[in-house]
């Protein structure tokens, strides 16, 4: 049978609503009556109602010097500073969501920079920043200019003025990683092949085999749709001699009878043998 809520229920929903989310009033009501509702009931029956909470009322819980204080300690802060100086102020446990919300509401920005940085502030600022954290700028930034700027600050003009550490991935023009890896560079795939940095980047076409850029500096760029083998199968023996270009096609039926040989002229000849194999297969047909 359906539960039919009375005019107390109603009353007592008013009464702890406002200031609260749906969490906090299922338990409360609950307790109070004890029933066992769910979340979505007590939001529906709210909802009814027109029953306002934490999350469609929050303007209603603050007062005028909330909002003020909220005014002068937000420029310069993050948001999580900001709950926390709001709550010690006001004995209050607001999370920093809610503070968010009511600081989107009356329009207060976080990050207005109080006092706008000079051109020496910024310039030393580019100086500095690159290969240090941000609390270490922010400690050489005020020693310099005899100031008392936080954390938050420093990160919040660096990131106006797209300077950046290193640190985040991200690298001023001129600048690079220190693990930056140098055109040039040999590595080991983990197939055993040996591969050269080409061009700057992480991206693998970055990276070439080496015993395709020995063939090309003789023969010129690797025609589509080909690949460089080793003829003796010893990926360490760059010979040019070694280094035969065959067709994908050509590599399959290889591989496919396994005739890649220890001597690059056995394989040359394992070649001629799957070109044949495949005009019979051809002639078949």
């Amino acid at each position: 049978m359906r539960k039919v809520y009375t005019d107390e229920h109603i009353d007592y929903l008013k009464e702890i609503s406002l200031g609260k989310n749906n969490r906090e009033i299922t338990k409360l009501f609950n307790a109070k009556f004890d029933m066992d509702k769910g979340e979505s009931a007590i939001r529906n029956l709210r909802n009814k109602h027109r029953i306002k909470c934490a999350n469609n009322g929050l303007v209603q819980m603050y007062k005028e010097k909330h909002i003020d204080y909220l005014r002068k300690i937000a420029p310069d802060r993050t948001n999580e500073e900001i709950t926390e100086l709001f709550n010690k102020k006001f004995n209050m446990n607001k999370s920093p969501g809610a503070i968010a919300s009511i600081k989107y509401k009356n329009k207060i920005s976080s990050f207005d920079i109080p006092k706008e940085y000079t051109k020496e502030e910024v310039n030393y600022l580019r100086k500095i920043s690159y290969g240090k954290t941000n609390k270490e700028i922010t400690q050489m930034f005020n020693k310099k200019f005899n100031s008392n700027r936080n954390e938050s600050g420093i990160h919040c003009v660096r990131m106006k003025y797209k300077i950046y550490t290193g640190d985040d991935g991200r690298f001023q023009k001129g600048n690079f990683s220190p693990n930056r890896v140098s055109m040039g560079t040999e590595r080991i795939t983990k197939d055993g092949y040996i591969q050269v940095k080409i061009r700057d980047g992480k991206q693998q076409r970055n990276w070439r085999g080496k015993h395709i850029l020995e063939w090309e500096k003789v023969n010129g760029s690797l025609p589509e749709g080909h690949a460089i083998i080793f003829g003796d199968g010893n990926n360490r023996n760059f010979d040019i001699n070694n280094l035969i270009c065959v067709s994908r096609k050509q590599l399959l039926g290889l591989n496919r009878h396994n005739l890649i040989q220890e001597d690059s002229d056995l394989t040359k000849t394992a070649i001629n043998i799957v070109d044949l194999k495949y005009k019979i297969s051809e002639r078949k047909k």
